[in-house]
């Protein structure tokens, strides 16, 4: 009886095919770390120069805001200075149309908030580690520490106007039209220096409730509403936009 026993190969493999294989395993594996590491890094690119763009467009909105800001304070300078020139020559009841006039601009209340979603995104999303330039990052969270400073120096603003000029404009000073958007335009037109402008205030010969208006008290209320811009604006509005234009000059040529 023939008897068949198994074939078993008996080869060996050679010291370079494993050397080969390792090689290869090994090459295999490093590429694919490095084109995920570019992936990733590419990802990373495409979303700081995302965010770049947003940041960019919320600065823009908030420079021009800060320059109305600064335009307006500016043109209530003047005519806190026309109004004190009738307080000191103590002749304001011959003069309550200028009265009138000024008082319809000095009284206004600007309200401002800031653009900060981008901003806020980027801290709670962690996404600030996106950004290469670490310089660039530190000036605009300067940039936004001064903004929110701003915010609530605005808010003070405008409490001390609800609360000490609102009611003596509402109880001397009269309406000029029905519609408010009447009475801005009329406000805005004399801002702007704008020529043969109607001038509502020239019929208007008293105050209300003249008798109990007292002039002292108003320029009292009216003077401290004039510092507290006056120093938002040189200590906030004035920086704030320097900071602007020199954040979105040093974006502008990489990313715009």
């Amino acid at each position: 009886m023939e008897v068949h026993h198994p074939h078993h190969p008996s080869h060996k493999k050679k010291w370079t095919e494993y050397f080969l294989e390792f090689f290869m395993l090994f090459l295999a594996v490093t590429l694919g770390f490095f084109v995920e590491n570019y992936r990733e890094h590419y990802v990373e690119k495409m979303r700081e120069e995302q965010f770049i763009q947003d940041i960019r467009k919320d600065i823009i909105f908030d420079s021009l805001q800060l320059s109305k800001l600064d335009h307006l304070h500016k043109s209530k300078k003047l005519y806190y200075d026309s109004l004190l020139v009738i307080y000191r020559n103590g002749n304001w009841k011959e003069n309550i149309p200028a009265l009138q006039k000024y008082n319809s601009v000095l009284s206004g209340k600007s309200s401002w908030e800031p653009r900060q979603e981008t901003y806020k995104q980027l801290i709670s999303t962690g996404s600030l580690r996106f950004f290469s330039n670490r310089k660039f990052v530190e000036e605009l969270k300067e940039y936004e520490i001064q903004l929110a400073k701003l915010g609530s120096r605005r808010q003070r603003f405008l409490q001390h106007m609800y609360d000490f000029y609102e009611p003596i404009n509402q109880k001397h000073f009269i309406t000029l039209y029905d519609h408010p958007e009447d009475n801005y335009k009329v406000a805005i037109d004399f801002l702007n220096g704008k020529a043969e402008i109607e001038n509502p205030f020239l019929s208007v010969k008293r105050l209300n409730h003249q008798e109990s208006f007292d002039m002292v008290d108003y320029m009292s209320v009216v003077s401290t509403a004039i510092l507290l811009e006056s120093y938002d604006n040189q200590s906030f509005i004035q920086p704030l936009l320097q900071q602007s234009r020199k954040i979105l000059a040093s974006t502008e040529a990489k990313y715009h």
